[in-house]
């Protein structure tokens, strides 16, 4: 990429009609008992988490839950989806959870139904807590990012010590929960994917979704130079194949995306494709962000300076953060406009496309991982076709 044209950046140009927001990802605690090796969140450019409260107020979540429902009624919603997050969420303990869930419910009222959901890291997960869950309908993701001991070298607490066996113990409580939605996986390039996707397997999942490390051109995921390297596609294409051989009743997200994508299709991710992005950030202060990985990228890519206070919903869309993500394809890199994979790609996940002289104007650092990937999918589109 050293030898790529510079660009101008162009101006953010606003959608000319915005998509309404239909998920919010509200971060009810700011703090995690895990330090993992590769997170964004706390040991990427952000450091604000350290001046912010460790949990959300109940005052906070009320109006959160009031600005959600007069952007729904506004935007004619009937369903918004609601995700609590952090850091770790259940750090803020089950009587003060079920108190934040009472006032954003109270807040949005009857002016839309809410889908909540949670992800955790599963540590802190017991019956008390899966009563909670299933009281209220909720969603449980989990992160795994494979065996005991993947967990133990790369999601360790703020000791040192790794977080397998405590994992594996929230998984066995979860394992046929009718509340547990998936598995979130980080992907190490290193691990055995095998080995990884059938230790995912194993818990019976209703959904598994690989993830891509939130890498850039300032900080890429791996040598460059390169230009045979694509060890990302290639862990995954492993992983495809076993896949589609011994569990293709396991969604894969990533997998069926681009499948369907590639036959002319739409899908939710916002790591691929050019749909505009409906999602939106509430961090504990009730401060709007564009979208938390963001922190990966550069200082104070995130932030919009909105908050549920003071603004509208409807307010973040004059910000150049959420303009970027509801472009769709018009801010694409020129690269990207041309590419013969542009509607499965996207461009990539926007922090990935983050270059120090280029800005967001580029391809994701992943391209080359991404083609390949694709390609190996549409060769196996075109086999099964043929038989």
């Amino acid at each position: 990429m050293s030898n790529a044209p510079i660009f101008r950046p162009l101006p953010i140009v606003p959608a000319r009609v915005p998509v309404a927001i239909e998920s919010f990802i509200v971060k009810v605690a700011a703090r995690c008992n895990l330090a993992c090796t590769y997170c964004y969140e706390f040991f990427a450019h952000d450091q604000s988490w350290r001046s912010r409260p460790p949990h959300m107020s109940v005052e906070t979540a009320r109006q959160t839950g009031e600005r959600i429902g007069a952007h729904a009624a506004a935007s004619h919603l009937g369903q918004v989806s609601i995700m609590l997050h952090g850091g770790e969420p259940l750090l803020v303990g089950p009587r003060r959870f079920k108190a934040l869930l009472e006032a954003i419910k109270a807040g949005v009222a009857d002016r839309a139904e809410i889908l909540f959901g949670v992800q955790t890291n599963g540590l802190l997960l017991n019956e008390d807590w899966l009563q909670l869950m299933e009281l209220w309908q909720i969603d449980v993701g989990v992160s795994c990012d494979g065996p005991p001991e993947i967990a133990d070298r790369l999601r360790v607490d703020h000791s040192g010590r790794g977080s397998g066996a405590g994992l594996e113990r929230a998984l066995s409580l979860l394992s046929g929960h009718p509340q547990f939605s998936g598995l979130l996986c980080v992907i190490d390039p290193h691990s055995d994917p095998i080995a990884v996707w059938r230790y995912l397997a194993s818990w019976a999942p209703p959904l598994v979704d690989f993830l891509l490390p939130h890498k850039t051109w300032a900080a890429p995921p791996y040598d460059l130079s390169d230009d045979e390297a694509a060890p990302y596609a290639d862990w995954l294409i492993r992983v495809f194949d076993d896949w589609m051989l011994h569990a293709p009743q396991i969604p894969i997200r990533y997998f069926e995306e681009l499948l369907t994508r590639s036959l002319g299709g739409s899908g939710s991710l916002e790591s691929l494709g050019e749909e505009p992005v409906n999602l939106l950030v509430v961090n504990v202060d009730g401060e709007y962000e564009g979208v938390d990985s963001l922190k990966a990228a550069r200082p104070g890519a995130w932030v919009t300076g909105l908050n549920v206070v003071e603004h509208e919903v409807q307010a973040v869309f004059e910000n150049e953060l959420i303009a970027l993500r509801q472009s769709g394809g018009t801010q694409l890199a020129e690269e990207c406009r041309s590419c013969r994979l542009r509607r499965e790609c996207g461009g990539g996940y926007l922090p990935h496309r983050y270059h120090p002289e280029r800005g967001f104007r580029s391809p994701s650092v992943y391209c080359r991982d991404i083609m390949k990937l694709t390609d190996h999918l549409h060769s196996f589109m075109r086999a099964q076709a043929a038989e």
